[in-house]
């Protein structure tokens, strides 16, 4: 009861208060009050048959030892020795001559021995409730401390599993990367790639360069939509010899140094041992440049690694489907798909691209493909249309070089005439 009050906020009444705070004070009137109440007693009834049968006295000192311990049991035969002393003075006999005879002593033993006997016997008592009620106390609390040791378990267990299933480096989340890196258009995974970078690496500055190693170049695939002007449409690789070792190795290159010029992180794809891609982080916030950071753009690094080597076999197997017969010129079908792709990747700020419909004089469409090999770049896209127009896709190509790329194409027996350019840089209808 105690303890639900405690528990609920219950105030004890003013009664209650009062002879908890009085309680010694109150034991000892009740002490005085019972005596006087037992010697009256003991006067009044002391003289009939049946209580001569009965000591007062000796009930008296039971009763205390027993309610309230050793010290009131041996007060209480204290008070009954005087009692009795008392009793025998009244009957003419001197409490000095009882110590002369010890039969005398007998009744005084018998009362401080019941007194010691009961009182130890209600400490006794007493001490092994209040071990027990101790001992419940510590289970209770510790049943308390399991109880909510278990419920923070659990929640933290709820915790963790939601965050393992939803953690960026969780293997629930590289489960969902693979899923949505299955693709075999080079264009598409481009795509992909960036937005699962973007949200992985909370990072908006990536760009991919497709490599070639017969003329050192890298080309501009695809950036971040805002990271546009940081990066170039063409770089060399030899600008890159601090790098280039740590990516031949298949490794992250950290710019810990701040090298001008270089990007904050490097990342090479390799087929067959040789680099035919480069993944570059323009900058990077504090604390991205860490051991964990560069782990996490690894393994990321290391899917599309496999998904594009993946999707590059798949086009290799499939050349002869895509391509007209000996030439590098797309067939309708797949030339409209990539044209989709590139415009795609503009919608989305990531590439740029100029579209030229192109004609070739007499030339056949074996020696027009034979002319554009030495006037236009390897990842520009060639295709032709079902009336046999011929089509090229210029890609990470803007209006400031295509006077230059229209007067190379004229040397070379084309003419071009723009369909399509960037939004805001339209100059449809120049021809060379």
């Amino acid at each position: 009861m105690k303890e639900y009050k405690k528990n609920n906020g219950e105030k004890a009444s003013w009664f209650t208060r009062l002879f908890n705070q009085n309680q010694r004070w109150l034991r000892v009137c009740e002490f005085v009050v019972c005596f006087l109440a037992f010697e009256f007693l003991q006067r009044l009834l002391g003289n009939q048959a049946q209580f001569k049968m009965i000591d007062l006295r000796l009930v008296f000192i039971v009763l205390f030892g027993s309610l309230y311990g050793l010290g009131y049991g041996i007060a209480g035969a204290a008070a009954q020795t005087v009692s009795l002393l008392l009793a025998y003075e009244s009957q003419g006999t001197k409490w000095y001559t009882l110590f002369y005879e010890p039969a005398n002593w007998i009744p005084f033993i018998f009362y401080f021995a019941a007194g010691a006997v009961c009182g130890y016997v209600r400490m006794k008592n007493r001490e092994n409730l209040e071990f027990i009620s101790e001992e419940n106390q510590l289970i209770r609390e510790k049943f308390l401390f399991m109880r909510d040791l278990y419920q923070a378990t659990l929640q933290d267990k709820k915790r963790y599993k939601k965050q393992i299933l939803g953690s960026k480096d969780s293997f629930g989340k590289i489960f969902d990367i693979t899923r949505k890196l299955d693709i075999v258009q080079p264009e598409e995974l481009f795509i992909e790639t960036m937005h699962i970078m973007e949200e992985v690496l909370e990072n908006e500055t990536f760009a991919f360069y497709s490599l070639s190693q017969k003329n050192g170049y890298g080309r501009l695939e695809a950036a971040s939509p805002k990271s546009q002007g940081m990066y170039s449409a063409s770089v060399r690789l030899s600008e890159y010899t601090l790098a280039m070792e740590t990516l031949e190795k298949g490794q992250v290159w950290a710019n810990r140094d701040f090298v001008q010029g270089y990007p904050m992180y490097m990342a090479g794809i390799r087929k067959e041992g040789s680099l035919v891609m480069l993944i570059c982080i323009q900058e990077v916030r504090n604390g991205q440049l860490t051991l964990y950071y560069m782990n996490l753009f690894q393994i990321l690094c290391g899917l599309v690694e496999t998904s594009l080597l993946r999707a590059l076999e798949y086009q290799e197997a499939t050349e002869y489907k895509k391509y007209v017969e000996n030439t590098r010129i797309l067939r309708p079908e797949y030339f409209e798909k990539s044209l989709e792709l590139q415009h795609s990747m503009r919608e989305q700020k990531m590439a740029s691209y100029i579209l030229l419909k192109l004609k070739y004089g007499n030339m056949t469409i074996e020696d027009a493909d034979e002319a554009l090999d030495s006037c236009i770049r390897e990842n520009d896209i060639r295709g032709i249309s079902p009336e046999g127009e011929l089509y090229l896709i210029l890609t990470q190509a803007d209006d400031k070089a295509l006077p230059v790329i229209l007067e190379r194409l004229k040397r070379n027996g084309f003419e071009g005439k723009v369909l399509d350019v960037p939004a805001g840089k339209e100059t449809a209808g120049v021809e060379s």
